[in-house]
């Protein structure tokens, strides 16, 4: 079809509008004659055309056959009201009333049949003229609508997955830890039973009986943390990491001798208060049970790297081996049996889970026998 180099060119001058209005596109248009805009006008990828106020297409560019898959004279022949999804009929005329009352269209979001059967979302943008004819141009915007919906289900199926969760966290909660109380109530009943008749060998059967059961309660209340940890819905706020560094001393058992060192006063950062505060008490906690002796020590340092604040908390301690430094940051990863050092293998998947929900990183530098320094960054 050839196209009247007058609407061609009419066209793109709208086109130029619509996209940018500067020197640059001034000049060029300036110095380009009415063939070469229509060689622009026939490889644009975006869908050029030119409609009369009676509901037909006047002109269209190439896209609209490669997009919606008809000839573009199959285009022209029909009312183009006919390649609406049904669903968008009451939009689209609205719209073309408003068109018609000579307001322009910005950002309007229809569907299109193509010829094999299926739907294309078009975004319009179009403007109406003084003779009643209207400039539009529409962009492909399907891959766009197919990514929010699948974003839409995503988002659904992870609404249910911590729905899921929730009810396994109640089961774990309720039907886990109530036997394992019924356990310890029942080992100290058979103590106060036995009384004189206890003898020592039963006595540390017991006591073996009481530790690990203890132990598994304290795995439970560890992973349920952990599986609870960013789902907190309350906003950040300010949080005084000198005031939570203290909470945490006056909760924290702290072996006499055992320093914990701030170089220089802290400066306040941005994030949940609960969250800080498990993140600084498990690095702490590391730090003492994993001391050489009671004469160790822990110093947290923050620095600034623009827009992330930089953390260091440091110990003397006996160190990570290299080929463990990833491990250590993944659930029950131990290096150490729970009876030579205290412990459920999540605080630091904890400690990793927490930062990196906000946006930060973390990593270690240690040898084996020379200390360990977790370094992390947190958002400003």
């Amino acid at each position: 079809m050839v196209l009247p180099s007058n609407w061609v060119f009419r066209t793109l001058i709208f086109c130029r509008k619509i996209i940018t209005y500067n020197c640059f596109w001034k000049t060029v248009m300036q110095k380009t004659t009415p063939d070469q805009l229509a060689h622009f006008f026939a490889l644009s990828l975006d869908l050029f055309c030119v409609a009369d106020s009676d509901g037909y297409f006047r002109m269209l560019n190439d896209a609209w056959g490669r997009t919606l898959g008809y000839s573009l004279d199959e285009l022209l022949a029909v009312p183009y009201i006919n390649f609406v999804h049904p669903e968008d009929l009451n939009a689209t005329v609205t719209v073309q009333q408003g068109l018609d009352d000579g307001l322009q269209v910005l950002d309007f979001e229809n569907r299109y049949l193509t010829k094999d059967g299926n739907w294309r979302w078009l975004s319009w943008k179009a403007v109406p003229q003084a003779d009643g004819t209207i400039y539009a141009v529409a962009r492909d915007i399907t891959s766009q609508k197919e990514d929010e919906k699948a974003t839409e289900q995503l988002l659904i199926r992870l609404e249910q997955t911590n729905h899921e969760l929730d009810q396994f966290a109640y089961i774990v909660s309720h039907d886990l830890k109530s036997p394992l109380r019924s356990i310890l109530n029942l080992s100290q009943w058979i103590q106060e039973d036995l009384g004189e008749a206890l003898t020592t060998e039963v006595a540390a059967h017991i006591a073996l009986l009481q530790v690990r059961a203890g132990k598994m309660q304290q795995m439970i209340d560890d992973l349920l943390q952990y599986a609870k940890t960013g789902r907190n819905e309350k906003p950040v706020v300010e949080v005084d990491l000198n005031h939570l560094i203290l909470e945490i001393q006056g909760v924290q058992q702290i072996p006499v001798g055992f320093r914990i060192e701030i170089p220089q006063p802290l400066l306040n950062v941005f994030g949940h208060p609960v969250e800080l505060f498990q993140l600084f008490q498990n690095l702490i906690s590391n730090a003492i049970k994993y001391r050489k002796s009671d004469m160790g020590f822990v110093s947290i340092t923050q620095s600034d790297l623009g827009d992330y604040w930089r953390f260091e908390v440091a110990d003397n301690g006996i160190g990570i081996d290299a080929n463990h430094h990833q491990r250590i940051f993944e659930v029950f990863q131990r290096l150490h049996t729970s009876e030579e050092i205290d412990g459920t293998g999540i605080g630091l998947a904890l400690v990793k889970k927490i930062i990196e929900r906000m946006g930060g990183s973390i990593v270690v530098h240690s040898q084996k026998g020379s200390g360990a320094t977790f370094s992390f960054t947190w958002p400003k």
